[in-house]
């Protein structure tokens, strides 16, 4: 297996550009924000988006499940409420999932609780769609890189480079870093545990 911690070389766009965007001063207000996200997530041109807080997660989250037809893959802690837990992303990923009833949802997890992660509200939503799925990655695993992310479609992401801090690059329509993070995310999805949720 590939170091995963070499990740954030694999979301270099097409362009050669990488992580300059993070330092990068966003200006814009929250509704303003939201439209330049959905602007870029309807263009799908590969440019980078800072995106600097929780709140900048979840728009950006959401814009993933609006423009996703495919699959989603979600490597994440414990689905953190304030990004998964509002109306709007879980309008979107609903929305998602019935589109197409081939459409996929997979949840990578680390959190071991798994009592918490079942009263997420997120999850007590998605678990009712038999095309989700949920595994869990073992300690010894997370030890070995220390990035989240989001892919949509192998060509659409967020990413955290710290699993503890919410800054993160943003992506929709880069080929070559979503392609790659999907790559690591198949690999750590391959040695994680299979989670059976309640019903």
């Amino acid at each position: 297996m590939n170091h995963p911690t070499n990740t954030k070389e694999h979301i270099a766009s097409g362009r050669g550009e990488t992580s300059p965007i993070r330092h990068y001063f966003n200006p814009l207000s929250a509704r303003d924000y939201r439209r330049f996200v959905f602007e870029s997530a309807m263009a799908k041109d590969g440019k980078p988006i800072y995106n600097g807080s929780l709140e900048h997660a979840a728009v950006v989250i959401e814009a993933l499940f609006n423009v996703a037809e495919r699959k989603v893959s979600i490597l994440t802690g414990n689905l953190n409420p304030r990004v998964y837990s509002g109306y709007e992303i879980m309008s979107q990923a609903i929305g998602f999932l019935s589109r197409n009833s081939r459409n996929e949802l997979q949840i990578l997890k680390e959190d071991d609780n798994l009592e918490i992660f079942e009263f997420n509200a997120f999850i007590q939503v998605m678990k009712k769609f038999p095309t989700v799925s949920v595994r869990s990655a073992p300690s010894d695993l997370r030890s070995r890189y220390r990035f989240h992310f989001v892919v949509a479609d192998c060509n659409s992401y967020r990413f955290e480079q710290d699993r503890d801090s919410p800054s993160a690059i943003a992506s929709f329509g880069d080929n070559k870093g979503g392609s790659n993070l999907c790559s690591v995310f198949d690999t750590l999805w391959k040695m994680s545990t299979p989670v059976a949720l309640s019903s």
